[in-house]
């Protein structure tokens, strides 16, 4: 196996409990405006995707100005509501700073950075460095850059997620994945054949013990 030299972890769904925020929050912004969607693939769609994909799955086509709108309606709740709704994942907080003082550990998420910085400092959640959804288009070439940074190959790095998406993520950077799955089912990831499957957060520290 090669040596794990660093961490990079997801955010919603492997660190903090928003999955359900977010299905409500969508919902409302969705009704609010009037749009009609079917719940079946609002779920298949939310799952792990950024907000604006989400949006355009839903519209169907690229309406840019009206997908602005909606995402300004979300975040507008997200700042006021989610933020109040959302949890951390048991032992999410006890896990990072077991790999910070062993390795160094960053944090990749499609939220955006007002959110994301709330959600830091409510949780008390530390990294080398955070890239939110305003940093990239595609979560690998982070990866890839982390790599750059730290001089190191990206094999050498194991990132932490909760969906298959998180897995494409990791295959096309070519790094290790760990997997907590949360909100892609177990079933689904299993068929993915992530290098890591845990049942939680905290078996993660098997990696380096």
């Amino acid at each position: 196996m090669e040596k794990i030299k660093a961490f990079v972890f997801d955010l919603d769904g492997t660190l903090i409990d928003s999955k359900r925020v977010y299905y409500t929050l969508f919902q409302e912004v969705l009704k609010e405006n009037g749009i009609n969607f079917k719940k079946r693939q609002f779920w298949k769609e939310l799952n792990g995707q950024r907000a604006e994909k989400v949006f355009l799955k839903i519209l169907k086509k690229n309406k840019k100005k009206k997908i602005s709108d909606l995402l300004k309606e979300l975040r507008e709740k997200e700042y006021k509501e989610g933020i109040k709704i959302v949890k951390p994942i048991k032992n999410a907080k006890e896990v990072l700073e077991f790999f910070r003082k062993r390795f160094k550990v960053y944090l990749i998420t499609n939220s955006d950075k007002k959110f994301t910085f709330l959600i830091l400092k409510k949780f008390g959640f530390k990294f080398e460095k955070v890239f939110t959804n305003e940093d990239f288009e595609d979560k690998s070439e982070v990866i890839r850059r982390i790599a750059k940074i730290l001089k190191i190959k990206t094999k050498n790095i194991v990132y932490v997620g909760d969906t298959v998406l998180d897995i494409k993520v990791a295959r096309k950077a070519k790094c290790k994945v760990a997997i907590v799955p949360n909100w892609s089912p177990k079933y689904l990831v299993k068929k993915e054949k992530p290098d890591y499957l845990f049942d939680s957060l905290k078996e993660l520290k098997e990696l380096v013990q």
